[in-house]
């Protein structure tokens, strides 16, 4: 295949999707990062509980079980209070793109040897494959990563002979070629 045009407007579903797995990339989330940052998040309670052990020691207190316990809670509380607002500001930032793609039309996309050209109402770029930092694949979407922009494609845009892996493989064997 020399050529793939496609046509869509995204859901937020969709924009969801395409957001989360290019931050779970960048942040390099998978089974061992989730592990790491639950460490980090022990490591910081653990912390915290032992700088409360000092204080109340430092102050003659009898027992640091109670500050220590307070002190894990409290770190418990901030990553919880971190999680959900990072979960609301990506809901927004979808629901935003969805709205963008659904007020201005559908963007056309032709990916070909040379790179992929975008054409929407508001304007056209061209984006030759040394400028794609990264072809990342979800179960719904291929999110196309360029410096800290993003072109998330749905799937089912893809032409009826086209299967998503395939259409992945494309697009790394034209950018591997630059």
């Amino acid at each position: 295949m020399n050529k793939v045009e496609l046509s869509f407007s995204l859901t937020k579903d969709e924009a969801r999707e395409g957001i989360v797995v290019s931050t779970r990339q960048r942040n390099r989330t998978g089974f061992l990062g989730r592990w790491l940052g639950l460490g980090k998040q022990i490591v910081l309670g653990l912390g915290l509980s032992l700088a409360a052990v000092l204080v109340s020691q430092a102050f003659d207190h009898p027992d640091p079980v109670a500050e220590m316990c307070s002190m894990m809670l409290g770190a418990s509380a901030i990553m919880l209070i971190w999680q959900l607002k990072w979960i609301k500001a990506t809901r927004a930032s979808a629901e935003e793109l969805a709205d963008f793609s659904t007020t201005h039309g559908p963007t056309t996309a032709v990916c070909d040897a040379s790179g992929v050209e975008l054409v929407s109402s508001i304007g056209r770029a061209k984006l030759p494959w040394f400028a794609i930092a990264q072809v990342l694949t979800a179960k719904n979407v291929t999110v196309l990563q360029y410096g800290a922009q993003k072109i998330i494609v749905p799937h089912r845009c893809l032409p009826s002979e086209l299967q998503p892996l395939e259409f992945d493989r494309l697009l790394e064997e034209w950018k591997g070629r630059t």
